[in-house]
């Protein structure tokens, strides 16, 4: 079998006695070029091949747009990784970085906004047993605490400006926005105090959040920080309050923030900085922090495996020419020929073409390709893809940057029609796809075109070139950045 490079196409093509496009492989006989052999012809999209009665004429052709192509994603929003959030006593940060650690929709909790807290929870004398953890698992001393608001406030100690830490397990010590002013809760105390402090000294921050990024509609929800920590925020008074300590790697412009150790260092800083307690990670997170995948499948689906691909193909006759029985049959969305093309498997392929390296997009109508779970290596992700000009289910790697479709396995469909083959999946934004029983697996026959990850926080749209190539994270386009493809196929 002929192996084709998806980025220089080439089209193949068989012609008859009398003239007519034969779909058919790719083995050929230039000796016999018009006795029902096969011919080999460049055919660069997005042109196609027409005949008349004596000779081949190739025809300038304008590509049929779709709107049915779904949507365009990275890698990195197949396997989205966010930063663990078993935070334990979080970071230390000294005073300089206040002003840019939060995002657009939250901030620093100044003194007004500590002692309206407060004062909902009875006063200063009384407020900080509501607001400390119960018990003495962080504490050294019960004082009485009930945490009774869930704000679960921890004894995360302090740096002082010499470099030294103090004071863990006994004390809390958080920032106000108001210059050099904190707030303490101690352990043997049911006080809340607020008191002063030098910048240079490193404590805990949490964040008042005016807009959650995701709102749950009882009372509790996400704040997804800079570097995609994903904080559990709670409404408190009416007010959202991040309910663990802040550990943030990033600025809201997404510089990082230096991890300073060195005591020395410590002391001598006018920019901001932060630390673990004692310079151990495993005290800011309970234990070794493990990034946390959030999918972009609904908890009923998943993205295929190589292997779970490689069962679809054997099920459609093999790789050399199941691609003809996923294809959508005809030239309505696929240039000419596309070769062997007839929809046997009802899985209805439509050549949504992809998103280069470079943020460009590849030329419509003549390529489909589909992410697969896992990676190649460390660097490049596997890839599998139709083309027009063949019939076979084809394999390809390339890194992770590259914008393509994808088809999901569902596991249990949300409804099964009278006929036992084909249901519905629904997605995390509660769109409704149609899906397919091949074999033993149920596929969409529609490519996603997901906004949002299982734990319905956003996907990024991102229509620069530049930065798209430069990406990190998960994020999705549409086709030339045109929604008119942004729709679902329903065959």
């Amino acid at each position: 079998m002929k192996n084709f490079n998806r980025h220089s196409l080439k089209g193949f093509i068989r012609i008859d006695a009398t003239d007519k496009l034969v779909p058919g492989s790719l083995i050929f006989d230039k000796s016999k070029p018009r006795t029902g052999e096969w011919i080999e012809l460049d055919v660069y999209p997005p042109y196609y091949i027409e005949t008349t009665t004596s000779s081949t004429t190739t025809t300038t052709t304008t590509a049929v747009p779709s709107n049915c192509y779904g949507k365009l994603y990275n890698w990195f929003a197949v396997n989205n990784t966010v930063p663990s959030n078993d935070i334990q006593y979080g970071y230390l940060y000294n005073r300089f970085t206040l002003n840019n650690i939060a995002k657009s929709n939250a901030h620093v909790p100044s003194n007004t906004e500590w002692e309206a807290l407060s004062i909902f929870l009875g006063g200063d004398t009384i407020s900080g047993n509501r607001l400390k953890e119960a018990g003495t698992t962080h504490w050294d001393i019960d004082s009485g605490a009930d945490n009774s608001v869930g704000f679960t406030a921890l004894p995360s100690g302090y740096r002082d400006s010499p470099g030294t830490f103090l004071t863990l397990y006994t004390n809390f010590l958080g920032w106000s926005s108001n210059p050099y002013h904190y707030i303490i809760l101690q352990d043997n105390l049911t006080t809340l105090g607020q008191e002063y402090g030098i910048s240079k000294y490193g404590m805990s921050i949490r964040l008042i959040i005016d807009t959650p990024d995701i709102d749950n509609g009882d009372g509790t929800g996400i704040y997804i920080g800079n570097d995609l920590t994903h904080y559990p925020i709670k409404q408190i008074n009416g007010v959202w309050w991040t309910i663990l300590n802040l550990v943030e790697t990033l600025y809201h412009d997404l510089s990082i923030i230096p991890e300073v150790t060195d005591n020395t260092t410590w002391s001598g800083l006018t920019t901001g900085a932060r630390c673990s307690y004692n310079n151990d990670i495993t005290l800011a997170y309970n234990g070794t922090p493990v990034p946390t995948l959030i999918p972009i499948a609904n908890t009923n689906a998943h993205v295929p495996t190589s292997t779970e691909w490689e069962t679809l193909s054997l099920a459609m006759g093999g790789d050399i020419y199941s691609g003809g029985h996923l294809k959508e049959a005809g030239l309505v969305h696929w240039n000419s020929p596309n070769t062997g093309a007839d929809n046997y498997s009802r899985f209805t392929a439509l050549p949504s073409s992809e998103r280069t390296l470079d943020g460009s997009f590849s030329d419509p109508n003549v390529i489909a390709c589909f992410h697969v779970a896992d990676q190649y290596d460390s660097f490049t992700e596997k890839i599998k893809y139709l083309v027009y000009a063949n019939a076979s289910l084809n394999d390809d790697h390339d890194l992770k940057t590259v914008g393509l479709s994808i088809r999901l396995i569902v596991d249990a469909p949300n409804s099964i029609n009278d006929d036992g083959i084909s249901g519905t999946y629904i997605g995390n934004d509660g769109q409704t796809y149609p899906c397919i029983l091949i074999g033993t697996q149920w596929w969409l026959q529609s490519n996603l075109c997901e906004t949002i990850y299982q734990d319905l926080s956003l996907i990024p749209n991102v229509t620069d070139n530049t930065a798209w190539s430069e990406l990190t994270s998960g994020a999705y386009c549409n086709y030339n950045n045109d929604s008119s493809y942004d729709c679902i196929n329903t065959p």
